[in-house]
């Protein structure tokens, strides 16, 4: 229950905080940090060998597939979080980072990108989920306060170390 919890802000924040920093374009307006990856890679996707960037037909087709297949890796990314929550970021990274580097381009370092992102958005929803787990009057804590009494109670039980493991997971 807590880790599904944290798993849905974490893929809420990734997904829909808009950063002022991440703009798409000069005057475009902020976007999130799932937006801003995938403009990047669509950017560094029509950069030439010389470093400039290249305007024709078959270099931006390459570009936005570039956005599209780095979409998709996100999108699955970010499912894989939220149905069976991972424990932290780094196993999420460990998961994810060899199909993310595979976007990497000079300047451009995608998997360092998402994995500096997700550990923001794990830290940023660890503090209200720990503070909904401390509060009786939120579903959450309600379901955090009986394995927490029965430990205190019979902290040997291995029956209680089985409802806590349930809460936690």
């Amino acid at each position: 229950m807590k880790k599904a919890r944290l798993a849905g802000l974490v893929v809420e924040c990734f997904r829909n905080r808009i950063k002022p920093e991440y703009r798409c374009s000069n005057n475009g307006p902020p976007v999130s940090a799932f937006e801003y990856a995938i403009c990047r890679v669509e950017q560094s996707s029509g950069i030439g060998e010389s470093g400039s960037t290249v305007q024709d037909q078959r270099s931006e087709q390459l570009s936005k597939a570039a956005g599209a297949n780095v979409s998709s890796v996100l999108e699955a990314m970010l499912d894989d979080i939220q149905p069976t929550p991972r424990g932290t970021v780094n196993e999420v990274i460990a998961a994810w980072g060899a199909q993310l580097s595979r976007f990497n381009h000079p300047g451009l370092n995608i998997s360092d990108f998402v994995a500096q992102n997700l550990r923001d958005c794990f830290d940023r929803a660890r503090r209200p989920v720990d503070g909904e787990v401390m509060n009786p009057s939120i579903e959450l804590g309600r379901a955090a306060v009986e394995p927490r009494r029965l430990r205190e109670l019979d902290p040997q039980n291995p029956e209680i170390f089985e409802r806590i493991r349930q809460f936690e997971g």
